[in-house]
């Protein structure tokens, strides 16, 4: 709730309003992402706010990086030629992602 009257890139929120916000609108800003709204494994890191900042960072963040980076090597090296059989669709607005993934890979 504000306490006071704002203005936030240019529009003005009056005292006493609630405000929220949605973190993820920020992981799809184009002046820092090249093509946002298109799902990369390969994207780094860089200026996304999925782990909060500065002293909100989560103090997870770290240890939930490695074990997805060791869970999808083992994947892979287990499956080598496991890929996309149906594009993904990412919905919602929160928590923005496929519900499903197809995937096809040879023996």
């Amino acid at each position: 709730m504000t306490l006071k009257d704002v203005i936030v890139s240019g529009v003005e929120i009056p005292a006493g309003e609630v405000v929220s916000l949605c973190p993820p609108i920020g992981n799809r800003d184009p002046s820092v992402f090249t093509d946002p709204d298109r799902w990369d494994l390969d994207r780094r890191p860089g200026e996304h706010v999925a782990f909060g900042l500065g002293p909100h960072l989560c103090l997870g963040a770290f240890l939930a990086r490695e074990e997805l980076a060791v869970a999808l090597e083992v994947l892979l090296r287990r499956l080598p030629n496991l890929r996309l059989s149906r594009p993904a669709v990412i919905t919602g607005a929160m928590l923005r992602g496929p519900r499903s993934l197809w995937v096809q890979w040879d023996t």
